[in-house]
């Protein structure tokens, strides 16, 4: 088993998945480390961010029916003044969400995203008809995975005015079978930190950061084998904002990644080199020369930040390349 331990906002939280064959390592789509209103669809190696809606049905033979529609999901803003609940801020590490829109002003209020169950069920109208009667109130996220996985996770808010809990979280295999869901325990009132063992299944949600009544929920899917597709993350019944994405990634994909996102950076070729070193060394198996490449160019992007390297810019590259050192165990 691998043990994971992630820290949201000062709370540390463990996970557990099974171990891959071929190494894996933990992303995290983290909005704030893009700008403002970014386009963040296709930034992260290894993941399609999509926002998932449904429209009006073209076809006069199926009147009264809808299609799917899939939009770009964006780094938004929202105020620093901007609270799920008393004390819980809108987004967690800054003050960047998940959303579907551009706009570089910031939401007073938190972005919303619903109607997880509407979607599953035009899911599976979708595989037999190519379409389907429901109609979405609000977009969901789906994130499709460029190589299937075996543990995915998201940060979830929850309010006031959840009843006892909140389904939000489903996983889905390449047919479009449904692999689980991920139930909240957030029952009122609380007295402290959420139950896991009080989630469904046990231990796939826990708190990382709450009031008495509303706060940030840690929703979590894993499986024995690779077999996540895809998840839709939204709401059921209320709708709700979502603040990062986590999924486990082959370290191969993410090295080609890097690759890719390191061509004409900075000053002349020596990030590109050093990351094409370093996935050349992985993939002949020599760990130790490729943890030595990829110290070399967290080294170099540091370096490099702020002058020929822009912050943001850096932060995405580092948060790529420290994962992979994670994943394949450089000390």
């Amino acid at each position: 088993m691998k043990r994971r331990h992630l820290v949201f906002s000062g709370v540390l939280v463990t996970l557990l998945s099974t171990a891959f064959a071929q190494q894996q390592t933990l992303i995290t789509v983290n909005p704030n480390n893009f700008g403002l209103g970014r386009n963040i669809s296709n930034a992260i190696p290894g993941a399609q961010l999509l926002s998932f809606s449904t429209m009006p049905n073209p076809d006069p033979n199926n009147p009264g029916t809808r299609v799917p529609q899939y939009l770009p999901v964006y780094a938004q803003p929202v105020d620093p003044s901007c609270n799920v609940g008393v004390g819980i801020p809108c987004a967690i590490g800054g003050n960047l969400a998940i959303g579907f829109s551009s706009t570089t002003v910031p939401s007073t209020i938190p972005i919303l995203w619903g109607g997880e169950d509407v979607a599953a069920e035009c899911l599976a109208e979708f595989g037999a008809v190519s379409f389907c009667d429901g109609s979405l109130d609000f977009e969901v996220l789906r994130v499709n995975f460029t190589t299937p996985t075996d543990f995915a996770a998201a940060a979830i808010g929850y309010f006031p005015d959840d009843a006892s809990v909140i389904q939000a979280f489903e996983a889905f295999d390449s047919s479009g079978n449904s692999l689980g869901r991920c139930v909240g325990p957030f029952q009122f009132p609380l007295s402290g930190p959420l139950p896991p063992q009080n989630s469904d299944p046990p231990g796939c949600a826990t708190s990382i950061g709450a009031s008495t009544t509303s706060g940030w929920g840690l929703f979590t899917i894993s499986r024995p084998t690779a077999d996540i597709s895809f998840v839709l993350i939204g709401g059921f019944g209320n709708n709700r904002p979502i603040a990062q994405v986590l999924f486990d990634s082959p370290v191969s994909v993410q090295l080609a990644g890097l690759l890719a996102a390191v061509q004409g950076v900075g000053p002349g070729k020596s990030l590109a080199n050093t990351a094409a070193q370093a996935q050349a060394n992985y993939a002949t198996g020599d760990i130790l020369t490729t943890c030595s490449l990829l110290a070399s160019l967290v080294s170099q992007v540091n370096a490099q930040d702020g002058k020929h390297l822009d912050h943001l810019s850096a932060l995405q590259l580092l948060s790529t390349a420290t994962a992979i050192e994670t994943g394949i165990g450089c000390k």
